[in-house]
Formats: structure tokens, sequence, C-alpha cells
């Protein structure tokens, strides 16, 4: 079955060439090897095929059906083959991610929608959640970290490197005035981020030659950093937030950063994922897709 699948191919490559000779040139098989096997082929279907000779190449009758035959044919042969190849190296199975929540949504969510496309057989579940989350506790093939503690168990890949920025809604600023420096915060409304009962009301502002958390009196305070975001554009008081979380509301002009010369607390993201022998492919693959998106 394989000559004969092979002499079909040479007899569709020698069609297309348009004689023995080129055919057995662009081949590299040799003239009287090429006319042996098309001989053969002739035989088999006890047919002429091609009529040749030093100055005639014609297909015969017969000839010209079974091309017409064999190039759908062959056509369909190899998208099989190309299908059968893919699917062996096919990412499959479960990929469970977690993530920070509002990073998660905006850079996250729409890269694994396009790799999903990408590995159909790829069941992957991202979690968003502004709690620290835990590869091991949270059942997690790969968790985003911000500024992570050392951990020999684990690999880390830098994904970005951002601040912390103050910032507040125009309408707030116009109603409330802007502060100057940080110890004008004590007389506005501040909106605290808060995990695990803890409020994160030490806001570290810092100049390129000293660093000094200022403490803040929170009006209000979440566990969600989206929620956050969306109080300060609504004009509920002045946030100090991730830059990724604010950065298209202060493009939109929602938000404004204030206290700039201050907002150099430097914030790092990684992604991370428990060291094995040998690093599995799927997870491979969405780190290159992550590193290139950002």
């Amino acid at each position: 079955m394989y000559d004969a699948l092979q002499d079909l191919r040479l007899f569709l490559y020698i069609v297309n060439a348009g004689s023995l000779t080129h055919a057995s040139i662009r081949l590299g098989i040799s003239l009287p090897a090429l006319s042996r096997r098309l001989a053969a082929l002739e035989k088999r279907l006890n047919t002429k095929l091609i009529e040749r000779s030093a100055r005639r190449f014609r297909l015969t009758e017969e000839g010209g059906i079974l091309y017409e035959k064999i190039v759908p044919l062959l056509q369909s042969l190899e998208e099989i083959e190309s299908e059968i190849i893919g699917r062996k190296n096919q990412l499959k199975g479960r990929l469970r991610v977690g993530c920070p929540l509002q990073y998660g949504k905006e850079k996250v969510a729409p890269i694994i929608s396009e790799l999903s496309k990408k590995y159909p057989l790829m069941n992957i579940e991202l979690v968003l959640s502004d709690s620290n989350l835990n590869l091991i506790d949270n059942d997690l093939d790969i968790v985003f970290k911000i500024n992570p503690f050392p951990n020999e168990d684990e690999v880390r890949h830098l994904i970005l490197s951002s601040r912390r920025v103050c910032c507040a809604s125009p309408h707030y600023l116009r109603l409330n005035g802007t502060p100057n420096k940080p110890e004008d915060l004590s007389a506005h409304r501040c909106i605290c981020f808060m995990k695990d009962r803890h409020i994160y009301n030490m806001w570290r502002l810092k100049t390129l030659n000293s660093s000094q958390p200022f403490q803040v009196t929170p009006n209000l305070s979440s566990t969600s950093g989206e929620l956050v975001h969306q109080w300060a554009v609504e004009g509920a008081g002045i946030t100090f937030s991730l830059l990724w979380d604010v950065n298209e509301s202060l493009k939109k002009g929602e938000l404004v950063e204030i206290l700039e010369e201050f907002n150099y607390s430097r914030v790092e993201l990684y992604i991370c994922y428990l060291k094995q022998a040998h690093t599995p492919k799927k997870i491979s693959a969405f780190i290159s897709e992550i590193i290139q998106f950002n």
C-alpha cells in the first residue's frame, strides 16, 4: 500500500513538473528509476497514463481521470496526517491558574481565551482573588504573586515591574482640593485595600532618596481591589493602588495621579510554579503566551 501511494504521489509530481526529466531533477531521482516507477504504476493499472517521447508529453484519457481523482485524495491524506500529528503534539488536561483580580480580568483572561482556542483540549481554570493564593493550598498549577517571599520550592519568572500610585477622581479633587505632600492626606478621605482583616493603611510613599510610610485613616476599605478602584472612580476618596489596576482609568481621565513625586514604591509581579524534574508543556506554553503579551 505504501509503494502504491508513493507511486501515485510520483505520478502527480511528474504531471505537475511537465516532464519526466524535470521531475527527476526536482526529486533527485535518476531518470531511469523514475521511468521504471511510472511503468510499474501503468502495469498495475493495466493502462497507459502518459504519452511520452522526445517531443511529446501528454496525459492519456485514463491519466487525466487518475490525476483528477488523486489530487483531492492526496490533499485529504495530508490533512489527516497533519491532524493526527497535531493531536499527538496537542496540549491537553487541566491547567489551574491563580491571579490578582483586576490584573487577571484585564490582562490574563484575554490571553487564556486565545490559548483555549489554540489548544482546545486544555481545560483552563482561572481563579481570581486579591487574597494570598498558594500553589498547594489552592490546588494551582500556576500563580501570579506580587513581591513574593523567597521560596526554594518554586520557579519564578518576572512578568512586569511597576509601582503604586496615589490617585483620585477629578470630581473628588475639585470638591476637596489636591494634596501636595503626604502629610496632607490626613485631611482627605482615603480608600484602603484590606486582606485577612488587615487594613493596608500604611502607604509607603517615597522619593528617589528616601522612603517613609504614612498612616492614613480609611473611610472605606475592601478585600476587593476592583471595588477600591470603583470607589475611587466614583469620587469616594483617594486610593493608593497598583498602577496596572488603575492605568486604564488614568488614561481615560476617570482618575488623576497625585503626589507624583512621592509615587516611587516599586511592585514586581511574578508568575510562579512548583519545581519539577520536567516542566509540563502546558505550563511552558502558558508562560510563553504571558511573556509575549507583557
